[in-house]
């Protein structure tokens, strides 16, 4: 998760709590789940055929979600910070 914070431009504690976190957990688990089913499938499924079927919806579907949710718990820190 500190990768995808430091990927993402945004500190730790951000991405390490709340629905950032969620998010960020549905995307390694899914990740990591296709990599198991690649493995069950005797590496049948080429990793370029995984993100061809995923890209761009995937991304572009979670990439706002997860913008949101890291702006909206920034604002919430700065908040807690500034009061």
């Amino acid at each position: 998760m500190e990768l995808w914070a430091a990927e993402l431009g945004v500190g730790a504690e951000t991405a390490l709590a709340g629905d950032a976190r969620i998010v960020l957990e549905c995307v390694a688990s899914g990740i990591l789940g296709l990599m198991a089913y690649r493995a069950e499938t005797g590496m049948r499924v080429s990793v370029e055929e995984i993100a061809k079927a995923l890209a761009p919806a995937l991304p572009d579907a979670l990439a706002p979600i997860l913008k949101r949710v890291l702006e909206a718990e920034a604002g919430s820190i700065s908040e807690v910070v500034h009061a």
